[in-house]
């Protein structure tokens, strides 16, 4: 199994295609991607002039960079 592991509340960072986004790790669905590859739900809240949606879709842990991890 991969060593890198996310948190749930982690905040993290990732490239969209070509754009770096940044997201709060929200839910933690454990070793479950390609070869027990730990996937997460991550939340991209999106700027009051863009209407202030929030986006939650799952990405593989390996893809993000943990820029404030969550309290223990």
């Amino acid at each position: 199994m991969p060593a890198k592991r996310v948190r749930v509340g982690d905040k993290v960072k990732f490239l969209y295609g070509t754009i770096e986004l940044t997201a709060e790790v929200v839910r933690d669905l454990g070793p479950i991607g390609v070869d027990g590859r730990q996937l997460v739900f991550v939340a991209v809240h999106s700027d009051e002039d863009e209407g202030g949606e929030v986006r939650e879709f799952s990405m593989p842990a390996e893809e993000l960079t943990v820029i404030e991890s969550a309290a223990a």
